[in-house]
């Protein structure tokens, strides 16, 4: 045997254990996955079924909001909570496969200002054949959104443009000429309004003045043709025009709202009686809509019976047209009535309008104004939207005023008696009245019209001395009235709030004795006085005043 055949022998004995060696590498990683597997079979996380798993899904998801308008930061930027749901459902093969498999999960889509289209695809995509439910918020530019979005109009359920810039106007034209038979909730809106641009001014990119909108433009002219949109309950629209409701199923519409459309296609006189056929609407609401007096009718006109399934009803217009339209209509006593007066100077219009004046003479069609017992008026400052609120309420119903209140020429006692001056009145809560009316005899009026009131709350009613709010509240409190009855005679609560100013202040102690002592001397001694904003040596002078003294250092804490 030579040399070299000895060299061979050698080479192939190494070979051959070199590739034993790898066979039983692979053997032992082979045992090592099949071991591994049996381990993460065998965890409790990973023996849960499918349905559970893709129920904690829908919790980790990014939420879809179903209000009309969504304000928070995932509406205009969802990106960051969609990756990072993307990322969750792609932990392992098994979680992935259940997601990608689950049409439900990816049925909710939103399109913000920096969404990518391939992300988009990918909802439809794994999406399948179920509806969906689709939010464009701020969106641009939204035409290949849309163009990838016409192969899958047959399954939209929900299609919602928010904010729209007014730049993308032709490319929604002509998107919604196609039919969508699944279509039920339709809303469109334009831009920003002023209050909602220093609401979102932090969220707003720098293009965000490209989006500002003037009040009451139109720019978008929307025409259903019959059978487009059959299933259509609820319809949402800003700034856009309907040209005619022909086409929309009264019987099954449970949402109409109307804004901001200076000239309206559709008469505010023929409105209520297409709602007159809504038998399933639950809400209403027209603002800003059609700035023109409704045509004047004889005495006495027909009122159109709203339905009884109705739970919102919004008016915001000048007084004398919210009056005119609520004169036509009867509004059930269990719907949540909103009513805004808009402010003077809106549309160069300067007429001061009473408050009082959005409610017609003739009450027949507000039921609920006669059962109001419970009131509160909210007058404090506000940072975005500057408007204040007068709450009715009858258990858990509501008729709310909103209005603004910088108009030096409104008396906010005369306006607050014409709406609720005859209501049986048995709480009044008021915040920030210091700076709206000041004298003893606003305060009697008031507590003379109402004299089933048992609680009476001030907050915010700064003392700064007795020319005050709530040195004329107590003041007015104790007035003997020409009959030698005091004012309010069943009252038995009385909650005041003091700024920090006027803590430990000896007057406003003196004011608050001497009107318990009044009252006790003319056989109405309070049952429960309750303050806020006054330090404890003061408040102990109080308690022979009353039956019971509260002490409130905030709004969550009180201590007897």
């Amino acid at each position: 045997i030579g040399p070299y055949s000895m060299e061979t022998n050698a080479y192939e004995r190494i070979s051959s254990a070199y590739h034993g060696l790898l066979q039983e590498r692979e053997h032992l990683e082979c045992r090592i996955r099949e071991t591994a597997s049996i381990l993460n079979t065998m965890s409790p996380i990973n023996r849960l079924p499918a349905e559970v798993l893709v129920h904690i899904y829908t919790y980790v998801k990014p939420s879809f909001q179903d209000d009309e308008f969504d304000y928070t930061t995932y509406a205009f930027y969802p990106e960051r909570e969609v990756a990072a749901w993307l990322s969750f459902v792609g932990v392992c093969r098994s979680w992935r496969t259940v997601a990608c498999t689950t049409p439900l999960l990816w049925r909710d889509i939103r399109i913000g200002k920096r969404t990518k289209l391939p992300l988009f695809r990918l909802f439809l995509l794994y999406s399948g054949h179920a509806d969906v439910n689709i939010t464009f918020s701020g969106t641009r530019p939204i035409r290949p959104f849309l163009e990838e979005l016409v192969d899958h109009v047959s399954r939209i359920r929900k299609l919602s443009f928010q904010m729209l810039p007014t730049s993308r106007a032709q490319d929604l034209s002509d998107f919604l000429h196609h039919d969508m038979p699944r279509l039920g909730d339709l809303s469109i809106t334009f831009g920003l309004l002023d209050w909602e641009f220093k609401l979102l001014e932090t969220l707003d990119d720098d293009d965000a003045a490209q989006i500002a909108l003037e009040d009451g433009l139109s720019f978008l002219r929307l025409a259903p043709q019959e059978g487009q949109f059959p299933r259509l309950t609820r319809l949402n629209l800003r700034n856009v025009e309907l040209v005619t409701s022909m086409a929309l199923n009264p019987s099954i519409l449970t949402q109409l709202v109307l804004r901001n459309l200076r000239t309206a296609p559709i008469s505010l006189s023929d409105l209520p009686e297409f709602l007159e056929k809504c038998h399933s609407l639950r809400k209403f609401a027209l603002e800003s809509y059609g700035n023109h007096r409704i045509p004047s009718v004889a005495h006495n006109p027909r009122r159109v019976q709203l339905s009884p399934t109705l739970r919102w009803f919004g008016l915001q217009d000048w007084g004398v047209d919210v009056a005119a339209f609520l004169s036509k209509v009867v509004v059930p006593a269990t719907t949540k009535y909103v009513l805004l007066t808009k402010l003077p100077g809106d549309d160069g219009h300067l007429e001061f309008t009473p408050l009082s004046a959005c409610i017609p003479q003739d009450r027949a069609g507000l039921p609920l104004l006669d059962k109001i017992n419970k009131v509160d008026m909210d007058l404090r400052e506000r940072n975005w939207d500057d408007r204040h609120t007068i709450r009715g309420f009858c258990g858990g119903h509501l008729f709310s005023i909103e209005f603004d209140l910088d108009d030096l020429r409104m008396d906010i006692a005369k306006e607050f008696l014409g709406v609720f001056g005859d209501c049986p009145i048995t709480e009044l809560n008021i915040a920030g009245v210091g700076s709206a009316w000041a004298t003893a005899a606003q305060w009697t009026r008031i507590l003379q019209r109402f004299s089933l009131l048992k609680s009476l709350a001030a907050d915010n009613c700064y003392f700064w001395g007795s020319a005050h709010a709530s040195a004329t509240l107590l003041l007015a409190l104790a007035t003997v009235q020409a009959d030698g009855t005091v004012t309010s005679p069943d009252l038995q609560v009385l909650s005041l709030a003091f700024a920090e100013r006027d803590n430990d202040n000896a007057e406003v102690v003196q004011a608050v004795i001497a009107c318990l002592e009044a009252r006790a001397a003319m056989g109405h001694r309070l049952s429960k006085l309750r303050v806020r904003g006054m330090g404890r040596s003061l408040v102990s002078k109080l308690c022979p005043h009353a039956d019971s003294v509260e002490v409130y250092y905030d709004t969550d804490r009180s201590n007897n």
